[in-house]
């Protein structure tokens, strides 16, 4: 099949490999601000004082520190989009 690869970042891959990544925090989230200390490019404070995600895709170059924030979330508020 011809779909089975496409240019991504100017490199040519299996469509599979192509992992479009988003967060989002749910409400369990305290405002504890590890998120955002550890990936502020991705993470943020809202003016409620509780974390916010980036609406857009993780940025490639994000992916390891905004797995490392939903990982290091104390309260498990940080879900995959």
């Amino acid at each position: 099949m011809q779909n089975e690869v496409e240019t991504h970042m100017g490199v040519t891959v299996n469509r599979e490999e192509i992992k479009i990544m988003r967060y989002f925090v749910n409400d369990n989230c305290i405002g504890c601000g590890l998120c955002v200390s550890t990936c502020p490019e991705v993470f943020s404070m809202s003016d409620e004082n509780v974390s916010v995600a980036m609406k857009e895709d993780v940025p490639e170059d994000c992916l390891d520190s905004a797995a490392q924030a939903k990982d290091g979330c104390p309260v498990e508020a940080i879900e995959e989009a």
